[in-house]
């Protein structure tokens, strides 16, 4: 299924303004330079009237040319903070990495990485478990279940540092979410076997695949954006290389992709969502489908559903149903049939069901989900919206009315 009207990267855009003179990026800028960072493609930090502080270039960055190298002595990595994990095996890389940025931020001007964490925003995100109680308890169901899930996570974090860390009480709950908020959404991947030997890995809790990274996490999110990452060793010294698999013109924002996510996942671990984003889609668990089309499973059926895995990944999105659902659909409206999986697994439908029952079906399905749709905008606009989480999700309920109704016009 094609997009009806689908928005492209803006290749320009207008009444940006520069912010490569504020003192916070002038002192992170030199301090870089100081440690080996060259701005070799003149980059520079601007506010973009769509989507704020974001990165361009002043000069044309062609194909498959680097962005962006960082040394990594520069980058907080889990062999930058691995002196300071108070004790084994209890803390993620996430909670460390937070540690670490709060014990930092106390020191001041005192702070080798005091340039790195004044150029970090004060101001969090509109993400959603930053709402109040109120209004979390009017959020869609997928929606609090992320939150239920972040917020547990973070109280995890609380709870260890009262059981491990001394004077814990000094510690302001504000800075602590803030330290919290400024890893989850600003850093970046790294393969744990580079950053450290085998036989330290085990001072974590999890694998040290995490680094704070200066400048990069500058950068926006597009799906769009055409670039990778590596890590390249130039005279024994690692670099973080951003490089650019398409053209980039002068003054046009560059973006990068914080990965494949939908608009559920953009929108709770960051705290926007993108009104065109193709990885966006309308979700199903199994249980709904059998009960919003009156599938009535006998056990062989529903044996065979869970033994190949086919009900997860239930969905319709820009490109049409999943593999997953179509399988689904046709076990629920089909008869006996003997080998179910000789159609499935070679995608050998009949021709009855491709053309006649399955748009039916989907259709059906997006009917419901667009009524549960309207009731969440119901329910959230019921209560008093606050805080700029919940206004964020507002607007995103809205949108998802929107982006059903588009989906349905698909199967008329």
């Amino acid at each position: 299924m094609g997009r009806t009207k689908r928005k492209r990267l803006k290749k320009y855009e207008q009444n940006s303004i520069n912010l490569c003179y504020e003192e916070h990026l002038v002192s992170l800028q030199k301090w870089m330079s100081n440690k080996g960072w060259k701005n070799h493609k003149k980059l520079s930090l601007k506010l973009f009237p769509e989507t704020g502080r974001g990165i361009s270039s002043k000069i044309t960055v062609g194909a498959n040319e680097v962005l962006l190298s960082i040394p990594m002595n520069i980058m907080i990595t889990y062999t930058t903070v691995k002196l300071d994990i108070p004790v084994k095996n209890i803390f993620t890389i996430h909670e460390s990495l937070a540690l670490f940025l709060i014990k930092e931020k106390e020191k001041g001007i005192n702070s080798y990485w005091r340039d790195y964490i004044n150029s970090l925003p004060e101001k969090l995100p509109p993400l959603t478990w930053l709402a109040n109680e109120e209004e979390i308890e009017s959020f869609p169901s997928d929606i609090k279940l992320n939150v239920e899930y972040t917020t547990t996570n973070f109280k995890n974090f609380l709870n260890k540092i009262r059981d491990f860390i001394p004077n814990n009480s000094t510690l302001a709950d504000s800075l602590l979410k803030w330290a919290y908020v400024m890893v989850n959404t600003r850093a970046v991947y790294v393969d744990p076997h580079i950053i450290c030997e085998e036989s330290s890995l085990n001072l974590l809790k999890d694998e040290p695949s995490m680094a704070l990274c200066p400048f990069l996490d500058m950068f926006n999110h597009n799906y769009l954006s055409n670039t990778e990452v590596s890590i390249i060793n130039e005279g024994r010294c690692l670099f973080y290389e951003l490089r650019t698999l398409s053209s980039c013109k002068k003054y046009e924002q560059i973006f990068i992709s914080y990965g494949n996510h939908d608009n559920v996942k953009l929108l709770t671990e960051y705290g926007f969502f993108l009104p065109d984003n193709c990885y966006d889609n309308i979700k199903f668990t199994l249980d709904e489908v059998l009960k919003i089309l009156k599938f009535n499973l006998d056990n062989n059926k529903y044996k065979f559903i869970k033994e190949h895995d086919l009900h997860n990944n239930l969905y319709i999105g820009y490109d049409g149903v999943s593999y997953n659902l179509k399988a689904v659909l046709f076990i629920g409206w089909c008869g006996v049939i003997n080998r179910l999986d000789s159609i499935i697994f070679s995608s050998n439908y009949p021709s009855l069901f491709l053309e006649k029952k399955l748009p039916d079906l989907i259709k059906g399905l997006l009917v419901i989900k667009k009524n549960e749709f309207t009731n969440d905008l119901r329910q959230i606009m019921s209560g008093r919206i606050v805080t700029e989480s919940a206004q964020m999700v507002l607007e995103f309920v809205k949108f998802r009315i929107d982006f059903i109704s588009e989906v349905i016009l698909e199967y008329r």
